[in-house]
C-alpha cells in the first residue's frame, strides 16, 4: 500500500462467504458461501484523511490524492485465511 490507511470493508453489513476445501484431507463444506475481496473497501489518505472506494477485481487499485498532491495506491493484494486455535 503507498500513501493510503485504514483500508477495511465498506458498510456494516459486509458479510463474507465462503467454501472451504483443506488442501491436505480435501475435505471440503457443502454448501458454497459467498466471498468477494475485489469490492466493498474504503480508505483514507495517509496525509490528507480523503476517502477512496477501492475495487481490488483486478488486485490493484491506484488514484491520485488531490488534497495531498501524491498518488496513492494497491498493489500486488493477495488474501490468506489462516485457522487460529482457540
Amino acid at each position: 500500500m503507498e500513501n493510503i490507511t485504514n483500508l477495511k470493508t465498506e458498510g456494516d453489513d459486509f458479510r463474507w462467504y465462503l467454501k472451504l476445501k483443506c488442501e491436505n484431507c480435501g475435505e471440503e463444506t457443502p454448501d458454497y458461501v459467498y466471498l468477494t475481496a475485489s469490492v466493498g473497501w474504503i480508505a483514507e489518505g495517509t496525509e490528507s484523511g480523503t476517502p477512496f472506494s477501492i475495487d481490488l477485481s483486478e488486485k490493484e487499485w491506484y488514484d491520485y490524492d488531490e488534497k495531498a498532491g501524491e498518488s496513492v495506491s494497491i498493489s500486488e493484494a493477495g488474501f490468506q485465511f489462516v485457522h487460529v486455535k482457540q
